[in-house]
């Protein structure tokens, strides 16, 4: 899992062939209501929002 804004998890991951598979839409914004010290924006200006699954078939 990782999120919305993190290119270079996103393209490490697709680079090795995983594929995504789900999108928690909101699962940030809602993790922040418990911990508010999640960022708002990530360092590239992206706003934090949402949680992609990334899952590497065999």
């Amino acid at each position: 899992i990782t999120t919305n804004e993190n290119i270079k998890a996103l393209y490490f991951y697709q680079k090795n062939k995983y594929r995504i598979t789900d999108v928690i839409f909101d699962a940030v914004t809602e993790a922040r209501k418990i911990k508010p010290s999640i960022p708002e924006m990530g360092e590239n200006g992206i706003a934090i929002r949402d949680e992609i699954v990334l899952t590497k078939y065999l």
